[in-house]
Protein backbone atom coordinates (compact mmCIF):
# COMPACT_ATOMS: atom_id res chain seq x y z
CA UNK A 1 0.00 0.00 0.00
CA UNK A 2 2.79 2.41 0.92
CA UNK A 3 4.58 1.69 -2.37
CA UNK A 4 1.37 2.47 -4.32
CA UNK A 5 0.85 5.79 -2.51
CA UNK A 6 4.38 7.05 -3.10
CA UNK A 7 4.83 5.83 -6.66
CA UNK A 8 1.42 6.83 -8.00
CA UNK A 9 1.29 10.23 -6.33
CA UNK A 10 4.13 12.02 -8.08
CA UNK A 11 3.23 15.38 -6.52
CA UNK A 12 5.52 16.07 -3.61
CA UNK A 13 6.46 19.17 -1.64
CA UNK A 14 9.48 19.30 0.64
CA UNK A 15 8.04 20.05 4.10
CA UNK A 16 10.90 22.29 5.28
CA UNK A 17 9.95 25.43 3.36
CA UNK A 18 12.97 27.71 2.81
CA UNK A 19 14.94 25.27 5.03
CA UNK A 20 13.64 27.09 8.09
CA UNK A 21 13.47 24.01 10.33
CA UNK A 22 16.99 22.96 9.42
CA UNK A 23 18.41 26.42 10.05
CA UNK A 24 16.57 27.00 13.34
CA UNK A 25 17.01 23.58 14.94
CA UNK A 26 20.35 22.47 13.57
CA UNK A 27 22.56 25.32 12.40
CA UNK A 28 21.53 27.96 14.93
CA UNK A 29 21.42 25.59 17.89
CA UNK A 30 24.11 23.04 17.01
CA UNK A 31 26.89 24.97 15.28
CA UNK A 32 29.95 24.99 17.60
CA UNK A 33 31.08 28.33 16.17
CA UNK A 34 29.91 30.67 13.44
CA UNK A 35 30.69 29.42 9.95
CA UNK A 36 31.64 25.89 11.02
CA UNK A 37 28.68 24.20 9.29
CA UNK A 38 29.66 25.44 5.83
CA UNK A 39 33.36 24.75 6.36
CA UNK A 40 32.54 21.23 7.51
CA UNK A 41 30.53 20.45 4.37
CA UNK A 42 33.18 22.01 2.14
CA UNK A 43 35.89 19.84 3.69
CA UNK A 44 33.77 16.72 3.16
CA UNK A 45 33.02 17.61 -0.47
CA UNK A 46 36.72 18.27 -1.16
CA UNK A 47 37.22 14.49 -1.33
CA UNK A 48 34.57 14.29 -4.04
CA UNK A 49 36.28 17.01 -6.07
CA UNK A 50 39.63 15.25 -5.78
CA UNK A 51 38.04 12.04 -7.06
CA UNK A 52 36.22 13.51 -10.07
CA UNK A 53 39.21 15.63 -11.13
CA UNK A 54 41.26 12.50 -11.73
CA UNK A 55 39.46 11.82 -15.01
CA UNK A 56 36.92 13.32 -17.41
CA UNK A 57 33.29 12.51 -16.73
CA UNK A 58 30.48 12.80 -19.24
CA UNK A 59 27.38 12.71 -17.05
CA UNK A 60 26.13 13.37 -13.53
CA UNK A 61 22.74 12.72 -11.94
CA UNK A 62 21.82 14.78 -8.88
CA UNK A 63 19.00 13.14 -6.94
CA UNK A 64 16.67 15.49 -5.07
CA UNK A 65 18.57 18.50 -6.35
CA UNK A 66 16.48 20.94 -4.33
CA UNK A 67 17.20 24.54 -5.32
CA UNK A 68 20.26 23.47 -7.30
CA UNK A 69 22.97 24.55 -4.87
CA UNK A 70 25.24 21.53 -5.36
CA UNK A 71 24.09 20.88 -8.92
CA UNK A 72 25.41 24.26 -10.00
CA UNK A 73 28.71 23.69 -8.14
CA UNK A 74 29.29 20.32 -9.82
CA UNK A 75 28.03 21.16 -13.33
CA UNK A 76 31.31 22.66 -14.69
CA UNK A 77 33.04 19.28 -14.27
CA UNK A 78 30.59 17.41 -16.53
CA UNK A 79 29.36 17.57 -20.10
CA UNK A 80 25.79 16.69 -19.11
CA UNK A 81 23.98 17.03 -15.78
CA UNK A 82 20.50 15.76 -14.91
CA UNK A 83 18.91 17.32 -11.83
CA UNK A 84 16.02 15.33 -10.41
CA UNK A 85 13.66 17.09 -8.00
CA UNK A 86 10.02 16.21 -7.18
CA UNK A 87 9.09 19.53 -5.48
CA UNK A 88 7.66 21.86 -8.16
CA UNK A 89 8.53 25.10 -6.39
CA UNK A 90 12.07 24.05 -5.56
CA UNK A 91 12.81 22.94 -9.11
CA UNK A 92 11.47 26.26 -10.41
CA UNK A 93 13.91 28.04 -8.12
CA UNK A 94 16.73 25.70 -9.18
CA UNK A 95 16.13 26.58 -12.84
CA UNK A 96 16.24 30.28 -11.96
CA UNK A 97 19.44 29.85 -9.95
CA UNK A 98 21.00 27.90 -12.82
CA UNK A 99 20.11 30.64 -15.30
CA UNK A 100 21.51 33.34 -13.02
CA UNK A 101 24.75 31.37 -12.66
CA UNK A 102 25.12 31.10 -16.43
CA UNK A 103 25.06 27.29 -16.36
CA UNK A 104 23.62 25.73 -19.53
CA UNK A 105 24.37 22.00 -19.26
CA UNK A 106 21.75 21.05 -16.62
CA UNK A 107 18.56 19.23 -17.62
CA UNK A 108 15.87 19.39 -14.92
CA UNK A 109 13.40 16.58 -14.34
CA UNK A 110 10.46 17.00 -11.96
CA UNK A 111 10.01 13.50 -10.55
CA UNK A 112 10.58 11.19 -7.63
CA UNK A 113 13.65 9.02 -8.19
CA UNK A 114 11.97 5.60 -8.12
CA UNK A 115 9.36 6.82 -10.61
CA UNK A 116 11.87 8.38 -13.02
CA UNK A 117 12.61 6.76 -16.38
CA UNK A 118 16.41 6.35 -16.27
CA UNK A 119 18.40 3.90 -18.37
CA UNK A 120 20.84 1.41 -16.85
CA UNK A 121 24.55 2.27 -17.08
CA UNK A 122 23.81 5.84 -18.19
CA UNK A 123 25.68 8.01 -15.63
CA UNK A 124 29.31 8.37 -14.61
CA UNK A 125 28.43 9.95 -11.27
CA UNK A 126 25.33 9.92 -9.05
CA UNK A 127 24.97 12.45 -6.24
CA UNK A 128 22.64 11.45 -3.42
CA UNK A 129 22.97 14.34 -0.97
CA UNK A 130 20.79 14.29 2.14
CA UNK A 131 17.98 12.41 0.43
CA UNK A 132 17.67 8.96 1.96
CA UNK A 133 17.01 10.24 5.49
CA UNK A 134 13.74 11.73 4.21
CA UNK A 135 12.24 8.76 2.33
CA UNK A 136 10.23 5.80 3.68
CA UNK A 137 12.53 3.19 5.16
CA UNK A 138 11.13 0.43 2.92
CA UNK A 139 12.30 2.28 -0.21
CA UNK A 140 15.94 2.69 0.73
CA UNK A 141 17.03 -0.69 -0.58
CA UNK A 142 15.18 -0.11 -3.88
CA UNK A 143 16.78 3.33 -4.15
CA UNK A 144 20.34 1.99 -3.98
CA UNK A 145 19.57 -0.92 -6.28
CA UNK A 146 18.43 1.60 -8.90
CA UNK A 147 21.45 3.84 -8.28
CA UNK A 148 23.74 0.86 -8.81
CA UNK A 149 21.97 -0.06 -12.05
CA UNK A 150 22.05 3.42 -13.63
CA UNK A 151 25.74 3.94 -12.85
CA UNK A 152 28.22 2.93 -15.51
CA UNK A 153 30.84 0.35 -14.47
CA UNK A 154 33.51 2.26 -12.58
CA UNK A 155 31.00 5.04 -11.85
CA UNK A 156 31.05 7.08 -8.65
CA UNK A 157 28.35 7.48 -6.00
CA UNK A 158 28.53 10.48 -3.68
CA UNK A 159 26.33 9.84 -0.66
CA UNK A 160 25.82 12.25 2.22
CA UNK A 161 23.25 11.49 4.87
CA UNK A 162 22.31 11.84 8.51
CA UNK A 163 24.37 9.55 10.71
CA UNK A 164 24.23 8.04 14.19
CA UNK A 165 27.08 6.38 16.03
CA UNK A 166 24.52 4.12 17.71
CA UNK A 167 24.24 0.49 16.60
CA UNK A 168 20.68 0.94 15.35
CA UNK A 169 19.09 3.52 13.06
CA UNK A 170 17.00 6.14 14.82
CA UNK A 171 14.10 8.34 13.72
CA UNK A 172 13.27 11.94 14.61
CA UNK A 173 10.50 14.43 13.97
CA UNK A 174 11.77 17.97 13.46
CA UNK A 175 9.37 20.90 13.83
CA UNK A 176 9.80 23.57 16.49
CA UNK A 177 11.40 20.87 18.62
CA UNK A 178 13.09 17.52 17.95
CA UNK A 179 11.14 14.43 19.00
CA UNK A 180 12.27 10.81 18.85
CA UNK A 181 9.75 8.64 16.99
CA UNK A 182 9.44 5.06 15.76
CA UNK A 183 9.70 3.83 12.16
CA UNK A 184 5.95 3.52 11.68
CA UNK A 185 5.38 7.14 12.72
CA UNK A 186 8.29 8.22 10.52
CA UNK A 187 6.75 6.59 7.43
CA UNK A 188 3.31 7.98 8.26
CA UNK A 189 4.65 11.54 8.51
CA UNK A 190 6.32 11.22 5.10
CA UNK A 191 3.14 9.91 3.44
CA UNK A 192 1.05 12.72 4.92
CA UNK A 193 3.77 15.19 3.84
CA UNK A 194 2.71 17.96 6.19
CA UNK A 195 4.41 21.34 6.01
CA UNK A 196 6.69 22.31 8.90
CA UNK A 197 7.17 18.69 10.02
CA UNK A 198 10.44 17.19 8.79
CA UNK A 199 10.94 13.45 9.49
CA UNK A 200 14.62 12.44 9.62
CA UNK A 201 16.20 8.98 9.81
CA UNK A 202 19.75 8.64 11.16
CA UNK A 203 21.73 5.67 9.85
CA UNK A 204 24.28 3.53 11.64
CA UNK A 205 27.55 2.75 9.86
CA UNK A 206 26.79 -0.97 10.01
CA UNK A 207 23.49 -0.40 8.20
CA UNK A 208 25.06 1.83 5.54
CA UNK A 209 27.88 -0.62 4.80
CA UNK A 210 25.41 -3.49 4.46
CA UNK A 211 23.26 -1.33 2.20
CA UNK A 212 26.21 -0.49 -0.05
CA UNK A 213 27.82 -3.92 -0.06
CA UNK A 214 27.87 -4.06 -3.90
CA UNK A 215 30.01 -0.90 -4.08
CA UNK A 216 33.71 -0.40 -3.43
CA UNK A 217 34.52 2.14 -0.71
CA UNK A 218 36.69 5.08 -1.76
CA UNK A 219 36.28 7.34 1.27
CA UNK A 220 34.22 7.64 4.46
CA UNK A 221 34.28 11.03 6.18
CA UNK A 222 32.32 12.20 9.20
CA UNK A 223 31.30 15.86 9.45
CA UNK A 224 28.99 18.36 11.15
CA UNK A 225 30.09 17.86 14.74
CA UNK A 226 27.70 19.27 17.34
CA UNK A 227 30.09 19.45 20.28
CA UNK A 228 30.84 22.80 21.89
CA UNK A 229 33.92 24.71 20.80
CA UNK A 230 37.14 23.37 22.34
CA UNK A 231 40.78 24.46 22.40
CA UNK A 232 42.12 22.41 19.40
CA UNK A 233 39.80 24.49 17.17
CA UNK A 234 42.40 27.26 17.49
CA UNK A 235 45.12 25.25 15.75
CA UNK A 236 43.47 22.57 13.58
CA UNK A 237 40.12 22.07 11.88
CA UNK A 238 38.19 19.72 14.15
CA UNK A 239 36.88 17.47 11.34
CA UNK A 240 40.45 16.81 10.19
CA UNK A 241 41.56 16.02 13.72
CA UNK A 242 38.62 13.81 14.68
CA UNK A 243 38.62 11.82 11.42
CA UNK A 244 42.39 11.34 11.69
CA UNK A 245 42.00 10.01 15.24
CA UNK A 246 39.20 7.72 14.13
CA UNK A 247 36.77 9.27 16.59
CA UNK A 248 33.15 8.49 15.74
CA UNK A 249 31.41 11.87 15.65
CA UNK A 250 29.13 14.13 13.66
CA UNK A 251 25.50 14.11 12.67
CA UNK A 252 26.39 13.54 8.98
CA UNK A 253 28.60 11.22 6.98
CA UNK A 254 30.00 11.33 3.44
CA UNK A 255 30.58 8.05 1.63
CA UNK A 256 32.33 7.98 -1.74
CA UNK A 257 31.64 4.69 -3.45
CA UNK A 258 32.58 3.10 -6.78
CA UNK A 259 30.65 0.63 -8.88
CA UNK A 260 33.07 -2.19 -9.75
CA UNK A 261 34.24 -2.61 -13.31
CA UNK A 262 32.80 -5.58 -15.19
Amino acid sequence: MLDFIIMENQKYSYPDKDDGITVDLIIKNSEPYHGYWGLSEAKALSFFYKTIKKQTHDSLLDLAAGKGRLTIEFAPYFKKVVALEPDHERIKEAKKNCHNAGIDNIHFVESLFLGADLKDSSFNVVVCSHLIQHIPAIFIGQTFKKIFNILKPGGILLLTTSYTKEDQNRFEKHSRIIEHIDEETFNDLIINNRENILPVQYFSMKYLKNLLVDFQIIKIWHFHDESKRFWPDRVIFRDTLLNFLGIDFGRDVLMLMKKPLL
